[in-house]
This record gives structure tokens, sequence and C-alpha cells, in this order.
């Protein structure tokens, strides 16, 4: 393998970097409709200390230029190769994108985010430290450009938490920062042919099995959370729809059935008995928006307008996540696609 040159980023990268066991890494993409992202993943992937063995780019059926600019971004470098389907799912382009790689150990990530300069070597490098660890999960950072969008990260989510452990084991971690192990893949039968919720069936199965995994901080993955309530709402209630379809998160669903019952409950007693009760609703989803926006405010100071701004953009995020669940749970008991 090949170290990239660095130097115009201001970083001294380019000694030799030598692995010890691992001799070559696939990294394999899924991406569709990426036209506004996918330079930059390609740019990153060329730009990598460590440079991977062959990029695979799995299209899921783009109707955008995506092709068209991911060709031209990849130009003459040999290690890229696309694949085209037709209306592929993420689980699906990935399964296909590993079926055909060469190497032994796989690298994910996503159409629609940044790499570190060190993220495949941070994963590599975790790998070798442990070869019990047949899977390794990186981290996640969310980039926000307004208050909104910082918000609306939080939500979508809360505390940039990317993993799910039972004790010292892990059960989630972020597929879009992964290594792991192609018969780990072939082990557990790959992704399931979903366009949401893949993710967590997969690592679940990965747990399941047995599989060692570890983690690297210094593997980062950065990730635009949705820019508006319009790109929340569509992606809860997709992420709702899929999910419900798959038998998977039943108690978050239910959660938001019953606050909003009981909401219901307390609204109809207030205006036939007690006035005054009908407080307590907007009072609770107060309470509520100040939770969900409490590890943001700890990062930074905020004068007395941000504050009431953050608070007025977490209330109206948690509305429209709350409506996109329902919407999505509905959209799973009928043929909406």
């Amino acid at each position: 393998m090949m170290v990239a040159d660095n130097a115009s980023r201001g970083r001294e990268t380019n000694q030799p970097i030598t692995l010890r066991t691992i001799e070559a890494v696939s990294v394999v993409v899924a991406m569709r409709n990426e036209a506004s992202s996918i330079v930059t993943l390609i740019s990153d992937l060329k730009r990598q200390r460590l440079l991977p063995s062959e990029v695979i780019l799995v299209d899921g059926g783009s109707t955008d230029a995506t092709l068209a600019i991911a060709n031209a971004a990849i130009g003459d470098d040999p290690r890229f190769h696309i694949i085209e389907l037709e209306e592929a799912t993420p689980g699906k382009g990935r399964n296909v994108g590993i079926l055909e790689a060469k190497s032994e150990w796989i690298a994910l990530t996503d159409a629609g985010v940044s790499l570190s300069e060190s993220w495949l070597h941070a994963l590599v490098d975790s790998a070798e430290q442990d070869d019990s660890h047949q899977v390794i999960y990186g981290s996640i950072e969310m980039r926000s450009d307004s208050i909104k969008q910082l918000v609306i990260a939080n939500i979508v989510d809360p505390g940039n938490h990317t993993y799910t452990c039972q004790h010292e084991d892990i059960i989630h971690g972020p597929v879009k920062s992964m290594l792991l192990a192609k018969k780990v893949w072939e082990s557990v039968g790959g992704f399931p042919d979903f366009r949401a919720g893949e993710d967590l069936i997969f690592t679940e199965r990965i747990f399941k099995a047995g599989f060692k995994a570890g983690k690297s901080k210094d593997a980062i993955v950065i990730w635009t959370p949705p820019a508006n309530f319009g790109q929340l709402f569509s992606r809860t209630r997709e992420f709702s729809r899929v999910n419900a379809r798959a038998g998977l998160q039943r108690g978050w669903r239910m959660r938001v059935f019953w606050r909003y019952i009981i909401a219901t409950t307390i609204t109809i007693f207030a205006l036939a008995k007690f006035r005054p009760a009908l407080i307590f609703v907007p009072v609770a989803m107060i309470l509520r928006s100040r939770r969900r926006i409490s590890p943001v405010l700890v990062k930074g100071e905020f004068s007395i307008f941000d504050k009431l701004s953050l608070l007025g953009n977490a209330f109206i995020s948690l509305l429209v996540c709350d409506f996109a669940t329902f919407v999505g749970w509905m959209d799973s008991f009928g043929n909406v696609e």
C-alpha cells in the first residue's frame, strides 16, 4: 500500500505506513443521488494516509448526475470501480460491493460524508493492535452551519452517541465508519435489503454471532445532519416506516404514541374539568425540549437570544419528528414507498 501526500493540508503524513497483519483493504460505498457530495468523498479517499487497495462505489439507481460526476472525479485512478444497479437499497448495494471486493478486509462508509485523512489508517491500526477484533467501529462527528442544524443534529443523534453497548461488548456502531473482516459479513448473511435500519440489523447480527468489536476514536467521519425541518421530516418518516416494517425500534414508536395519548387525555380533562391544567402539556414539551438541547448548552456560551432560538428550534424539531414518526408508522401498513 501507498501513502497519500498530504502536504497541502499542512501535516507530515508522507512517511511510509507499515502494516503488520492486514495486507490490503477494500473500501465499499453505497450511493444514490449524491451529485452534491460524491466529489468530496472521492477526494478524501484519494488523500488517505493509508490508501485502500481498491474503492468500490455501488450506485443504487441515481437519477441525478452522480455517475457522471463520480467518473470525472475518479479520472484514471485504477483503484476505483463503479457498479451500477437499478433501484438498489443501501443494504443491497453494500452486499454487492463486498461480494466483488478482492480484499479480506472491508472498510465501509457512506456517500454524503467527509473523511479525516487518517480515517482508514486509524481503523486498520486498531484492528492490528488486537487481533481478536474482527470488527472496528470508528467515530462520527456532526457538522452544523446554523443553530437550527445544531439542534436537529442533537435531536437526530442525542449527545452524538453512536454506540450501543452491553457491558464491554458493542451491539451497534456506526456503519458509515467501519472495518470488518469479509468472513464476518459472510457469517452473518450480509446486510438486509432495506433502505433504512439495515445498519442496526447488521451490527446486531454481528453482536449475536459472537464477533468481538473494537473502537477507533481517530477514525473520524464527518456527517452533515438535515439542514431544515423538511429534511428532518423526510428522514424521520422513512426511518420510522422501514423500521416498523422490519420490526425494529417498536419501543421508540410506542413511547411517542403513549406520550400523545397522555397529552390528549390531560387536555380533554382540562377542558372539561379544570382549565388551568391546560398549561401542563406545553410546559412538559418545553421541559422535554430543554432536556434535548442540554448537551448543546454545555459545549459553549450562548446569548439569551441564542438560548431562546435553541429552545424554539428544539420544540419544533421534536414536533416534526413525532409527527413524522406517526406518518412513517402508518406508511408501513400500506404500500407507500
